[in-house]
């Protein structure tokens, strides 16, 4: 509303609003540009899931039980509800860990790289199945680490739960989009 005391046009308060709107739809035409869209959760290919077995074939303890709460989490983030009486179930076995030496600082093992693979099955109502095999974190985990063993083990943990997580999110997303 104009103030009945100033004698300035109108323009300027214009002009000020046409200069804030003007990066607003510049972003949206970006976004909208490079595929991005919003979803609804109509757009889910289902609303729930149990999560089944995980085996662990690896000779990493507890690392199904890691996998099956990152799992969790990822579906639940995107809005996909994990219940124990659910039609749609998602098994699966972790195929490979490993930890691998990337580089060495005087004769030691300085840095090193976490990788996880895992295979799939999301069973659907109907008898539907479908399979995500060789499933890995997109990206690797790496961590540096001191001499003592205590550092090495607890920088593997941290570096073992990202993987997982990471592994988790990009099947998610694959069960999700594909």
């Amino acid at each position: 509303m104009r103030d009945p005391r100033c004698k300035a046009p109108h323009i300027l308060t214009l002009k000020y609003r046409r200069v804030s709107l003007f990066p607003l739809l510049l972003c949206m035409v970006i976004l909208w540009g490079c595929g991005y869209a919003v979803r609804g959760s109509g757009d889910l290919p289902f609303r729930d899931v149990r999560i089944g077995l995980i085996r662990n074939m690896t000779f990493e303890p507890g690392i199904e039980d890691m996998l099956q709460r990152k799992l969790a989490e990822a579906f639940l983030r995107e809005g996909i509800d994990v219940k124990e009486d659910s039609d749609n179930v998602l098994d699966g076995e972790i195929r490979s860990f490993s930890l691998r030496i990337v580089s060495e600082k005087d004769s030691y093992s300085r840095e090193y790289e976490v990788s996880i693979s895992a295979d799939f099955r999301l069973g659907g109502p109907d008898g539907t199945e479908r399979r995500f095999n060789a499933v890995r974190s997109p990206f690797i985990e790496s961590f540096i680490a001191e001499r003592d063993m205590n550092s090495i083990i607890s920088f593997k943990e941290v570096a073992t739960e990202r993987a997982l997580e990471e592994l988790a999110r990009r099947l998610v997303t694959e069960v999700i989009f594909r």
